[in-house]
């Protein structure tokens, strides 16, 4: 497996469609009222899933949500689409920070199910509901914290 690298410096800004320059709360809030573009959900798909190829972000979203995207000229998700995404998009930040220098291994702790999460991985719950990645950043925080996982 190769992960991409190409990825700003808080990989959320990045995933949300924003350019680096750009990062603070308030812009990562207005995007996500607008919706992603569909070039960071893109990006995003391509990091968690590099062997897939051109069809990574079926992972993410489903391909009917993808035609309607195509059919339009705003390449955006919807803000119901977007509030969806965002949760992978936060435990993937996350992931990242925990494992800056090693995109690698943050993939496959994403990938990986764990015990704590009932034998899920981090990434199926994150993609299940908010509620999911809550529990996956509490992980991560325990984790920071040097506190059992």
């Amino acid at each position: 497996m190769t992960v991409q690298t190409a990825i700003a410096l808080n990989p959320i800004y990045s995933f949300v469609g924003l350019p680096e320059r750009d990062t603070s709360p308030h812009a990562l809030l207005n995007q996500i009222e607008k919706g992603i573009p569909v070039a960071g959900v893109r990006k995003l798909a391509e990091f968690l899933f590099p062997d897939a190829g051109s069809r990574a972000v079926e992972h993410l979203v489903s391909r009917s949500t993808m035609e309607r995207i195509k059919r339009r000229k705003n390449q955006r998700f919807s803000r119901a689409a977007t509030e969806q995404i965002y949760p992978v998009i936060k435990v993937t930040a996350k992931a990242m920070e925990l494992y800056p220098d090693e995109p690698e291994k943050a993939v496959r702790f994403l990938q990986k199910p764990h015990p704590t999460l009932g034998g899920i991985s981090p990434l199926e719950l994150a993609r299940k509901s908010g509620a999911g990645a809550d529990m996956v950043m509490n992980l991560f925080n325990r984790i920071q914290a040097g506190l059992p996982a």
